[in-house]
């Protein structure tokens, strides 16, 4: 059974932006035709008030599951990128986007263009007192520029348009066998595919095993995307790419808020986060897109 978080940030985080009804129609709709494996759904029910909600899933506890904190192998990364790649090719520039973004919203709205800030503004104080000490150099001044360009941001992450899975990391993938599996669908939403690329190999990957290859990653995507008879500007796409890395250091910032309050392995997992996303964007000197 799937239930709400009991962590006070992350609820009211998932409640602010609606996560949890995301992912009921998600496992609804559209799980039964996704490339990938994920748990079977055998029932499901949410409140009015998009706060409550359960899940009964198929128990797939036995899965070979990837793992944030040891980061994935390159040889993993490549099937994920692929099999995501099939994921946004089924739905890329799809004329029935528009009217699923009422559940899936589009990464350019106004509860994200109000929110991400606030939420980055709580995060990064936190930020500069558990790990000002570790942050690269080239990228230290971002905590003082990011929040402004939010709405910059999520205008350049909005096309060619498809469906995102939005939390595309080592922690939600698992293989049966040589099947990839995905689970986990509640920040699902429209916008570019690159998006879900840049979040997945700036923070699911470490450091040492991601450096210098960046490029050979996203091309691979790319080329799987061409295989549908997709045509890409890979000049665009890397900008994106940009953008994006640049954007997903959020996610590590907005963690920060409760970092006093998590168990070891969550405040290991929080750094991480924080720091493979900052060597991403030092790495690539991804900083000049926004500047």
């Amino acid at each position: 059974m799937k239930y709400p978080t009991d962590d006070q940030v992350q609820r009211g985080t998932a409640d602010a932006l609606a996560f949890y009804i995301r992912e009921i129609v998600f496992y609804r709709d559209c799980a039964p035709s996704a490339p990938f494996k994920t748990a079977k759904c055998y029932g499901q029910a949410i409140e009015s008030d998009n706060t409550n909600f359960t899940i009964a899933m198929e128990d797939i506890s036995h899965y070979r599951p990837l793992n944030q904190l040891d980061g994935v192998s390159l040889s993993d990364a490549k099937i994920m990128l692929e099999k995501l790649a099939d994921f946004h090719a089924m739905w890329w520039n799809s004329p029935k986007l528009p009217a699923m973004q009422d559940i899936f919203p589009p990464m350019l709205n106004p509860i994200y263009e109000t929110v991400i800030p606030m939420l980055w503004a709580q995060g990064w104080p936190n930020v500069e007192k558990y790990a000002g000490h570790l942050l690269p150099d080239s990228v230290r001044h971002i905590g003082g520029i990011w929040a402004e360009k939010v709405s910059w941001m999520l205008t350049n992450l909005m096309a060619p348009m498809t469906l995102c899975h939005g939390d595309y990391r080592a922690d939600n993938m698992m293989f049966d066998g040589n099947e990839p599996v995905v689970i986990d669908y509640q920040i699902c939403g429209t916008g570019s595919g690159i998006f879900d690329v840049g979040y997945f190999i700036s923070q699911s990957i470490a450091t040492k095993e991601r450096r210098g290859h960046d490029r050979e990653l996203v091309d691979l995507y790319l080329d799987r995307l061409e295989t549908h008879g997709i045509t890409i500007d890979r000049d665009e796409m890397w900008r994106q790419y940009l953008v994006a890395i640049v954007f997903c250091v959020n996610y590590g910032v907005t963690v920060f808020a409760g970092y006093a309050e998590q168990n070891e392995r969550g405040q290991q997992l929080v750094n991480d986060m924080l720091l493979r996303a900052l060597d991403c964007v030092a790495d690539n000197d991804a900083l000049k897109v926004i500047s």
